[in-house]
């Protein structure tokens, strides 16, 4: 709960470009409704963003692709190494 209601500060005090963060669905869902209301874009860790989020909130940007995108990039590291 801290890190919504610093978001909420970081947004009305201050006056923040850009929130990053947020690993938890529900927690970019609501810092993502705070982004659109302020127009201050949200950068989100989450594996997975909630469905329609960008029809939603415009201004969320999933930062990290899925987990499974994530594996291949270590297989194929993994691989090129021939471990």
């Amino acid at each position: 709960m801290s890190n919504l209601v610093a978001a909420i500060d970081l947004i009305n005090e201050t006056k923040v470009s850009v929130i990053l963060g947020f690993r938890m669905c529900d927690e970019v869902a609501f810092v993502a409704e705070l982004g659109n209301t302020a127009i201050v874009p949200v950068l989100s860790f989450a594996d997975r963003n909630p469905l329609d989020s960008s029809k939603r909130w415009p201004f969320l940007i999933q930062a990290s692709p899925d987990q499974d995108k994530q594996m291949r990039a270590v297989a194929a590291i993994v691989g090129t190494w021939q471990w």
